[in-house]
């Protein structure tokens, strides 16, 4: 079942995405290590779970549309992060996380997830959606790609000591 997040699931969604970084570090993009979450592709912060409990609380006070969980006997086993963002005159969808448990892949959660999503979206007005993924992200991309995403740009960074 796929519905709006709760603060009962706030533990949850932590553990699930803390889970799952520290087992598959491609996950981690630019946006994690902007955040602090990761110092680089690869190293999680010390205090990654404590930033990204923050995050989320953030995410859940402003964008209390945009954070879905899918459930099943009341455990989280996925979830979507998402915040309607403006540019000018025009409304466009980010999606900021995504995250199915690993022993739910490929069961079609994600796919709910996504496209309950882009329901609430389009039931918004809002009709263009972005998302960036860990460059090494190689399982999700394809995801990405079978549900009509392309890629738009590529990230570069630099860090000076």
């Amino acid at each position: 079942m796929i519905r709006k997040a709760t603060e009962h699931d706030k533990e949850q969604i932590v553990n699930l995405f803390c889970e799952n970084i520290k087992k598959q570090k491609s996950y981690i993009s630019h946006g994690e290590i902007q955040m602090g979450i990761a110092l680089d592709t690869g190293i999680l912060a010390e205090n990654y779970s404590l930033l990204w409990k923050e995050y989320l609380d953030a995410q859940m006070n402003e964008f209390k549309d945009t954070v879905l969980v899918s459930e099943e006997n009341g455990t989280v086993n996925g979830f979507i992060i998402g915040e309607i963002a403006k540019d000018r005159n025009e409304c466009f969808g980010v999606i900021c996380d995504i995250v199915v448990d690993q022993s739910c892949r490929n069961m079609g959660v994600g796919v709910l997830l996504l496209e309950s999503l882009i329901s609430t979206y389009q039931s918004k007005g809002v009709t263009d959606y972005y998302l960036e993924s860990g460059i090494n992200n190689h399982e999700a991309h394809q995801f990405f790609e079978k549900m009509g995403f392309g890629k738009v740009s590529v990230i570069y960074r630099r860090k000076d000591t």
